[in-house]
């Protein structure tokens, strides 16, 4: 007799591991798997999902598929996510986690939907587990609840929140951050949900990421195939610490991550700087009217880079430089030119910051790299005149 596999709309297929999988073709949209109408008792759980890509499946930076837990024959859904396709460019198959709790027992379906657009394969077996007493009460967090309709962003956008030593673990394409501020939200949402640093070029690379910051741009290129090596750099001890923090909890990729304790500049020196414990946005290496002073080191641009670029350009890499060091810029790219670095660069992104010359604008910027014979592309807003993103790249 042949086996059934009920409450699923699609082909059953075989992995190497024997798990079935329900086979979905690209034009196949609506509800994939449904049910199984498991009763569970009161409590907090966590349900797994695999995916994985079929043949022809293109990573485009758009959803794919969406997941959910609902009760009362669906018209209750306890918790969802959307998946991106960019989330399968990492491995396969890969776990999508939904946490969720009820407050009596409840009869729950584990749901799989498709979009329509990718050919994928998901696995019909959705594991859920108990969870420990208290693993939700990141719920409960006064952050949490200050910032609640952002977190709920991030969660439907597929992130998944932890609570970790009183604070909130943010796991989101399968890195994971700490989030203890509001500069950290605004980081997370600038990189993970806006993809501000996303780039796809052929070969393998190295990233070089200026003004580090908490790391989250460094984890970001770190988990790309390939990059085999990111050069990060953070003169502030407070961000870099905490840069620290964030690497040590994505061990498969820390070894790719090569950070410094030192920012760039114009020329090398140290400084002494004003600053706010529990800001990093915004922060210059000329100091603020913060209350705390921080002994940072800073070296001249090319005395750094230099070596990474050139072993980078022996070893066939292309290269690419992030740039957002609240006015930095102008200086490591002047020092970067007059010692022929920047013709070795193949794409620039950065923020540039009009806070020390009234003389130094986006255009110096764009005629520099222009001249270098890279094509630009410069964000201006015309409400803010003097801060934009500006991205470059060979032709």
């Amino acid at each position: 007799m042949a086996e059934r596999f009920p409450n699923c709309n699609g082909e059953i297929t075989r992995h190497a591991d024997g798990e079935p999988y329900v086979k979905v073709p690209v034009g196949q949209s609506g509800c994939v798997m449904f049910g199984p109408y498991e009763l569970l008792q009161r409590g907090s759980y966590e349900v797994t999902y695999m995916v994985s890509p079929s043949d022809g499946f293109v990573s485009d930076g758009r959803d794919f598929c969406w997941v959910d837990v609902a009760a009362n024959i669906g018209q209750q859904v306890l918790t969802r996510a959307n998946i991106s396709s960019d989330y399968l460019k990492y491995g396969s198959p890969m776990p999508v986690k939904l946490r969720f709790s009820i407050d009596a027992p409840k009869t729950l379906e584990f749901r799989l939907h498709s979009m329509g657009g990718h050919a994928f394969e998901a696995r019909y077996a959705r594991d859920v587990v108990p969870l420990a007493g208290d693993a939700l009460s990141v719920e409960d967090s006064p952050f949490y609840q200050e910032n609640v309709d952002l977190f709920r962003t991030f969660v439907y956008r597929g992130a998944k929140l932890i609570h970790w030593d009183n604070n909130i673990i943010v796991d989101w394409m399968g890195i994971k951050v700490l989030i203890k501020s509001r500069d950290d939200l605004q980081l997370i949402s600038e990189i993970f949900r806006q993809s501000a640093y996303k780039f796809e070029i052929k070969g393998e690379v190295c990233a070089i990421d200026v003004g580090m910051n908490v790391g989250m741009a460094s984890l970001y290129f770190a988990r790309m195939p390939q990059v085999s090596a990111v050069h990060s750099f953070e003169p502030f001890s407070r961000p870099f610490q905490r840069a620290l923090e964030n690497f040590a909890l994505n061990p498969e990729i820390r070894g790719k991550i090569n950070p410094n304790n030192f920012g760039l500049a114009g020329k090398t020196e140290k400084l002494e700087v004003r600053c706010w414990d529990d800001a990093t946005l915004s922060t210059s290496i000329r100091g603020g009217d913060g209350p705390i002073i921080d002994r940072i080191s800073v070296k001249d641009a090319t005395e750094a880079l230099k070596p990474i670029i050139e072993s980078a350009s022996d070893d066939k890499l292309r290269i690419v430089l992030k740039l957002d060091c609240e006015g930095s810029e102008f200086a490591i790219l002047e020092s970067l030119d007059n010692a022929g670095m920047l013709k070795k660069v193949n794409i620039v992104m950065m923020e540039w910051h009009k806070w020390w010359s009234a003389e130094l604008t986006n255009e110096t910027i764009v005629g520099r790299l222009s001249a270098k014979g890279f094509i630009t592309f410069d964000f201006l807003h015309l409400d803010n005149p003097d801060a934009s993103l500006i991205y470059a790249s060979r032709a």
